[in-house]
């Protein structure tokens, strides 16, 4: 009987996990962020949040379902192979070898930087015959340099999320990172109306006035420039 509570709790405990408020609001900013593409042409942000939650221990299967539906609504079947052949190397290259662990002052809790990028440099480069190789090899390095820049704004922006409620005091660089996840939210469901009022931009000044208030207004200004930049991608 004991054993059996005991199996109860923890099937409760995986699940309330799973289901928290904030990694439901990380699975919904995962599939809008895998839908963002760049030039209509690659797809590198859902790689980058799944990677950057493996780093800081949100479920990952929640992630995977979200960008997944991402990025099979916004991009080709040839695609979404590629990013889970991408994934299943990835997370077998951790299983097999055990990532470093970082620093505990560091919100990323493992190394895993250089397997993220090497893994999908490959599968980018060998992954299709279309283009020559010269091609293929550029277009390989600016989509893992998409997914580099995607994975550190994201796992700042997530370790921000995270704990919001916990922690009184963010570094501007977790600011900025969780402004721009939210605002490609909020973007994506731009056509949101009342009374002829834009919501959406709305809410983004709200957000870079916050973000000045918590954190001066050069953090602000400079949350607003990213923010602005995130638009027009």
């Amino acid at each position: 009987d004991n054993d059996e509570i005991r199996d109860n709790n923890d099937i409760y405990r995986f699940l309330q996990n799973i289901f928290n408020i904030k990694n439901i609001l990380i699975y919904i900013i995962s599939f809008y962020i895998s839908i963002v593409s760049i030039k209509g042409k690659m797809n590198p942000f859902g790689l980058s949040i799944l990677a950057a939650s493996v780093c800081t221990q949100i479920p990952i299967l929640g992630v995977l379902v979200a960008t997944s539906i991402g990025i099979i609504c916004a991009s080709s079947i040839s695609i979404f192979i590629k990013y889970i052949i991408t994934i299943i190397l990835f997370l077998t290259m951790n299983i097999i070898i055990k990532p470093k662990k970082t620093t505990k002052d560091r919100n990323e809790l493992y190394k895993l930087t250089y397997r993220l990028i090497f893994i999908n440099l490959i599968i980018q480069l060998f992954g299709t015959n279309t283009l020559g190789f010269g091609n293929r090899l550029l277009y390989s390095i600016v989509h893992s340099a998409f997914v580099y820049i995607g994975y550190k704004i994201c796992i700042s922006g997530i370790a921000t999320i995270k704990n919001i409620g916990i922690k009184k005091a963010f570094s501007n660089l977790e600011l900025i990172s969780a402004g721009v996840l939210v605002s490609i939210l909020l973007l994506m469901n731009n056509n949101f109306m009342i009374f002829n009022i834009n919501i959406t931009n709305v809410l983004l000044i709200a957000l870079v006035f916050y973000i000045s208030y918590k954190n001066g207004y050069i953090c602000g200004g400079i949350s607003g420039l990213v923010i602005g930049l995130v638009g027009l991608v």
